[in-house]
């Protein structure tokens, strides 16, 4: 899979038409930071109950490359995600460094992110 294939973000410099708009749109975008924050600040401290809480039931968290492999990784549902990211960080000393998102709103309850980041 080469890096973004299909989950590369729209490069024009435009809002969409449709989608979320105004003070709606900004919230999304604040409320989506908060948590790409928490997420990495739950991982990096290890408290493994806020982590887990910050996900739906249903969430799937896909990982285009993990570790040393070129294979993608699937993992379905809140309480397996958090046994999947714990297992691999066991004994790790994480740092996450979040930069800039992209962030695409094409209805008003569905969103897009592309987050460059640096995990160690």
């Amino acid at each position: 899979m080469i890096y973004g294939g299909d989950l590369r973000p729209n490069s024009q410099l435009f809002v969409a038409e449709e989608g979320l708009h105004g003070i709606d749109r900004l919230l999304a975008i604040e409320l989506i930071k908060r948590t790409q924050a928490l997420y990495c600040f739950n991982m990096d401290t290890k408290d493994w109950d806020n982590f887990e809480v910050l996900f739906v039931p249903e969430a799937v968290l896909e990982i285009p490359f993990h570790g040393t492999s070129d294979d993608s990784k699937r993992v379905e549902g809140r309480r397996q995600i958090r046994r999947f990211v714990e297992t691999a960080v066991t004994g790790v000393a994480t740092i996450h460094q979040c930069h800039t998102p992209i962030m695409e709103f094409p209805s008003d309850n569905n969103g897009r992110v592309t987050w460059a980041m640096e995990d160690m």
